[in-house]
This record gives structure tokens, C-alpha cells and sequence, in this order.
């Protein structure tokens, strides 16, 4: 197929994309790509089938991309954030205090009763030294020792009373502080360092004293003391992401260290079309994270299955390398176009619109949905075409994501229809 062909069938894709974008009518755009990928379909089966040599087919995929289980949990996106199913590590996250916090109960009465007794005491040790001290002048006999212990009961009722007034203190910053949480379940100390006027040595301090006096009741401290979790439930919420993150750090450690052994021999130009690739299935990842629709989430998840065994292939069948940039050239642009179109939506959708704007603003969601959908498995047949001769299926990988679909009624006739015109 010439270049020139590729060009203007891969730009006719990306100007319909850009067309719909500039007048936010999303209404054709799925029929109308699946039309013209039908037609590259068509032409590369008649003209690239004897380019490829056929040969046994290693699967260079990681690990967790092999495991037909996975596939099965396409619903349960592993490059999802848990935050997606439940509200957690929002700054908005709504908590009820009740159970949460022991704003004074016993500890207030104890601080009144110490400060109170304290108080008391003291008058009385020094209404009985004065009382020894005129005693004492008039009839000329030394009453050190009773006043030695007066003096020692001055002190300990001090302390008392000053013990009793540090914990009626501790009580009114407690309850600023759960004034300034709000209806939170953290918050960092830095926060509150900056309303209470405080340093953030001396909040530490105070919240770690909360903390021993369980004041709050679900209280935790993350490992480096920066943030207050006032909920278990947020506390574990951040513990699963912690790991999580790390967990992700390490898959792609492992995933960029396979990536560099596997085309550290391979051309200059072929190892530079894998890196582009890996770059699109990084944006990809990262609107998937940004997007909490579930739905589109595993759309997004078969997209990356696609276009990450396509380069996976590549690196095996580098004498595939031409075609695949050619068509790649507009696809994946053209699908991140979308994708941020998307969020655009999303974000106006959340902004509070009018009924009338929210109603065109799901329609225009919806329809990008079929869009990808439409995309996924005309591109998928596509590069079973362009492979047609290897025992590459790249619709095999997808096929159980398009049950779950249909099951789910989430896609119906569309996606049906769909796979009939690219057939």
C-alpha cells in the first residue's frame, strides 16, 4: 500500500475526529470511521499479506498481560486507582464525626477537676502558712515543720493546677482542629500549622498527644508524620494506594528494563516507533486513571491491550515496521484526541450546566464511547489483516471484553454492527 494512500485515509480519520471536536456534534462520527477503516481493511489484506514472514509467535508481553484471568478482569482495570470505586484520598471526602473524635468527655472533667482542685489547694496551703506564720509570732514557737509541708502541698496543688489548665488547652486546640478538618478524612500538617499560626514541630507535637489520649478515635499518622487520617477507613485507603503506586513503579521498572534488552538490536528507526508507542500506551494509562467512568475504563483497557501486542509484535517482525508507523501515524493521535475531549466534557459536566448543555454534553460522551468502541475493532481487524499470514489475533484479545459488553448491554447493536462492517 502506498504512502499516499496511508496518508489520506489515516487524515481522513483524524480530520473527522478534529471536525467533531470543532463543533462538538459527535453525532456520525462512529459510523463514519467505521466506513473508512473498513476501506484500509480491504486494501491492506489485498496488498501487505506477502510482506510477512511467518514464524512461531513469542508472546513478549508482561506477565500480567499473559494471564487469561486477567482478561477476564478487564472490568477490574489493574492501571485503575482503587479511588475510583469508593471516596477516598479526596479532599472532599464527607465523614460524619460521630465515632470519630472524644472532643473533651473525660479528659474535660478531669482538666476542670485538677485545675479546680489545684486552685483550691493552693488557697488553702497558703491560708495555713499565714495561719502558722501569725501562730508562730505570737507564741514564739517554731512551726517549720508543719509549714515545710505546706510549702510541699503549695507545689504539688501547682502542679496539679497547671496540669488540669494544659489539658482544658489541649481541649480548645483539639476542637479548632477538628473545626479546621471539617468534613474531611485527613488532613496535612502543614494545614493546620498554617490556620492554627503554629509551627508544624508544635502541631506534630499536639497531634501525637491527641493520638496517645485517643482523642481521635480513629486517628492515624502516615510514616513520614505529614499527614492526620482521622477515619480507618482513609488510613487504609491511603496505605492501598501507597502499595499500589509502588507496585506500579516496580511493573514499569520491569516493563522499561524488557523494553531496552529487547530493542537495544534492533534499527535506530524500528527502536524509535516502539518508543512512540510506549509513549501513547503511557497516555492512554493516564486518561484511564483520570477517567472514573467504569465504562470507558474498559474500553481504555482493551485499547492498551491492542496497541501494546501490535508493538510487541513489531519488535519480533520489525519488517512490519513501515506499516504499522503508517497507520499508527493517525490512530493513536487521533484516539487521544478524543480522550481528552472526554475529559473535557466530563469536567464542563461536572461544572454545573444547563439541563439542556448536560443533556448534549452526555450525548456527545456517549457518542465518543461507540467511537472507541467503533476504533478498537476496526483497528484490531485491521492489523489482523495487515498480519494475516502470522498467527497474530489481535480481535482474540478483545473478544472477551466484547461479551462483557454485550452482556452488560452497554454497547448492544452498535458494537454488533460495528464488527459487520469490518468484516
Amino acid at each position: 500500500m502506498s504512502d499516499s494512500k496511508y496518508s489520506n485515509l489515516g487524515s481522513e480519520i483524524s480530520d473527522m475526529v478534529q471536525k467533531a471536536i470543532d463543533s462538538q456534534d459527535f453525532s456520525q462520527l462512529s459510523t463514519t470511521i467505521q466506513n473508512s477503516v473498513s476501506q484500509v481493511a480491504n486494501i491492506v489484506a489485498d496488498t501487505v499479506a506477502s510482506s510477512v514472514v511467518d514464524e512461531p509467535q513469542k508472546d513478549h508481553r508482561p506477565d500480567y498481560m499473559k494471564n487469561a484471568q486477567h482478561k477476564m478482569e478487564a472490568a477490574q482495570n489493574p492501571w485503575k486507582s482503587a479511588v475510583k470505586s469508593v471516596p477516598e484520598m479526596a479532599e472532599t471526602t464527607a465523614v460524619s464525626e460521630r465515632g470519630l473524635y472524644s472532643p473533651g468527655g473525660n479528659g474535660r472533667l478531669k482538666g476542670y477537676f485538677l485545675f479546680t482542685l489545684g486552685l483550691a489547694g493552693i488557697l488553702g496551703c497558703a491560708a495555713g502558712l499565714l495561719t502558722l506564720a501569725i501562730a508562730s509570732k505570737i507564741t514564739g514557737v517554731s512551726l517549720m515543720v508543719p509549714e515545710v509541708i505546706l510549702l510541699i502541698g503549695v507545689v504539688g496543688f501547682g502542679g496539679m493546677s497547671i496540669k488540669g489548665s494544659g489539658t482544658l488547652k489541649q481541649i480548645r486546640k483539639f476542637k479548632n482542629y477538628v473545626k479546621k478538618i471539617g468534613k474531611r478524612d485527613h488532613i496535612s500538617i502543614e494545614e493546620l500549622s498554617s490556620a492554627s499560626g503554629r509551627n508544624e514541630k508544635e502541631v506534630l507535637k499536639d497531634i501525637q498527644d491527641m493520638l496517645q489520649e485517643n482523642m481521635f478515635l480513629q486517628g492515624h499518622l502516615d510514616q513520614e508524620s505529614k499527614t492526620l487520617y482521622v477515619t480507618d477507613q482513609g488510613y487504609q485507603t491511603f496505605l492501598r494506594e501507597k502499595n499500589r503506586r509502588l507496585e506500579q513503579q516496580n511493573r514499569e521498572k520491569e516493563e522499561q528494563a524488557r523494553i531496552e534488552r529487547e530493542t537495544q538490536e534492533l534499527p535506530p528507526e524500528v527502536r524509535k516507533l516502539i518508543a512512540d508507542g510506549n509513549a501513547y500506551i503511557e497516555k492512554i494509562r493516564r486518561s484511564n486513571e483520570a477517567i472514573s467512568d467504569e465504562t470507558v475504563s474498559r474500553k481504555l483497557y482493551d485499547l492498551e491491550t491492542v496497541t501494546r501486542k501490535i508493538f510487541d509484535y513489531v519488535k519480533t517482525h520489525p519488517q512490519c515496521a513501515d506499516d504499522t508507523k503508517k497507520m499508527m501515524k493517525y490512530y493513536l493521535p487521533t484516539t487521544i484526541k478524543l480522550l481528552d475531549s472526554y475529559e473535557k466534557l466530563t469536567e464542563e459536566e461536572l461544572s454545573g450546566q444547563h439541563p439542556d448543555q448536560l443533556t448534549n454534553i452526555a450525548k456527545s460522551k456517549k457518542e465518543i464511547e461507540n467511537t472507541l468502541d467503533t476504533l478498537n475493532l476496526a483497528f484490531a481487524k485491521l492489523f489482523d489483516n495487515l498480519y494475516q499470514d502470522t498467527s497474530m489475533d489481535i480481535t482474540a484479545d478483545i473478544s472477551v471484553l466484547h461479551t462483557l459488553l454485550a452482556q452488560e448491554g452497554l454497547t448492544g447493536e452498535e458494537i454488533r454492527d460495528a464488527m459487520k462492517g469490518i468484516k
